[in-house]
């Protein structure tokens, strides 16, 4: 990002504004690291990929920084290869707050309705 982005974060943050980036979906957790701490985001739209960074993973639960997932839209768009490879789970056994997005985005040509998703219950089972 360019050096303008930081200025125009913090002016947005001054102005009551609540902010969220797009992070860590495609690129590494570096780019979670720079939305948190450059860009002062109070929350990550995807960050799956925060868990390659422990030290970040740990500054997300501390900070109460949620993300929102969407593991359908990730294992469609080869972020992962499968549902078994994808990272919710270990965010969710850290303690990261995240927000379940459980549906695929239209241009995936499918809707998936949350009552008949085995998403939820994957996730969040032992």
């Amino acid at each position: 990002m360019g050096d303008w982005a930081p200025v125009d974060w913090r002016r947005a943050r001054d102005a009551g504004k609540f902010t969220k980036a797009h992070a860590g979906e495609f690129c590494g957790a570096e780019f979670v690291r720079y939305a948190v701490e450059k860009l002062g985001a109070q929350r990550i739209q995807h960050g799956v990929r925060a868990i390659e960074d422990p030290n970040l993973v740990e500054r997300l639960v501390r900070d109460r920084i949620p993300l929102t997932v969407c593991p359908l839209s990730n294992v469609r768009l080869r972020v992962f290869p499968s549902m078994t490879d994808h990272t919710l789970k270990r965010l969710l056994d850290a303690g990261v707050r995240v927000t379940i997005v459980a549906r695929v985005m239209l241009f995936c040509r499918r809707l998936i309705s949350p009552k008949k998703s085995p998403m939820l219950s994957w996730a969040t089972s032992s």
